[in-house]
C-alpha cells in the first residue's frame, strides 16, 4: 500500500518536470518558472515568476466494504497562474499550459491508467475551469485555471 506522500510526491515530481530546468542538468522542460505544493492565490505571484503551477490537496473518500480492500478517492486541484498583457487574451496563454498538464498526466501508450509510477491504480484530470483575465482593464492581466485530478487507490 502506498502512502498518502507516496502517492501526492509521485504526482508532484511528476509536475516538476514542466517545471524550470536548472543548470545543474536537473528540472523540467522549463513550461512553467514555478511548480509547488506551497498554494497562495496567484496574484500573489509576481509576474516575473509566472506561469505558475501549484499542487493543492483536496478532498478524500474512502469507501470501505467486508472483507475487501477499501476504495480511497482523492481529489487535488492543480493551479495555473499566468500573466497576459492588454491586448494579449488570456486563454491563449492558459491554453498551452492546461494541455501540456493533461498530456503529462495520459497513461503511456498501452497503458490504461496513469498510476504515478505504480502508487496508485489510476490519475486523471476529470475537469478544467479557467479565469482568462480578460476583464481587467490594468495592463497587465492575471490569468488561471484550476485542474481537477482524481486519484483512485486502495488499502486493507
Amino acid at each position: 500500500m502506498s502512502t498518502r506522500e507516496d502517492i501526492y510526491g509521485a504526482l508532484f515530481s511528476l509536475l516538476q518536470t514542466l517545471g524550470p530546468y536548472k543548470t545543474d542538468g536537473t528540472g523540467g522542460n522549463d513550461t512553467f518558472k514555478n511548480v509547488t505544493r506551497e498554494v497562495q492565490e496567484v496574484q500573489n505571484w509576481p509576474a516575473s515568476d509566472q506561469p505558475v503551477l501549484m499542487q493543492y490537496e483536496m478532498d478524500e473518500e474512502n469507501s470501505p466494504e467486508p472483507n475487501r480492500p477499501t476504495k480511497r478517492t482523492w481529489e487535488c486541484w492543480l493551479i495555473i497562474g499566468a500573466t497576459t498583457t492588454k491586448g494579449t487574451a488570456g486563454a491563449t496563454v492558459l491554453n498551452p499550459l492546461i494541455d501540456a498538464v493533461e498530456s503529462l498526466l495520459s497513461p503511456s501508450v498501452g497503458q490504461g491508467f496513469q498510476t504515478l509510477s505504480g502508487t496508485t491504480f489510476s490519475c486523471r484530470v476529470r475537469k478544467v475551469i479557467k479565469d482568462i483575465g480578460d476583464n481587467s482593464p490594468a495592463e497587465n492581466r492575471q490569468a488561471a485555471a484550476s485542474i481537477q485530478v482524481e486519484i483512485l487507490s486502495a488499502t486493507f
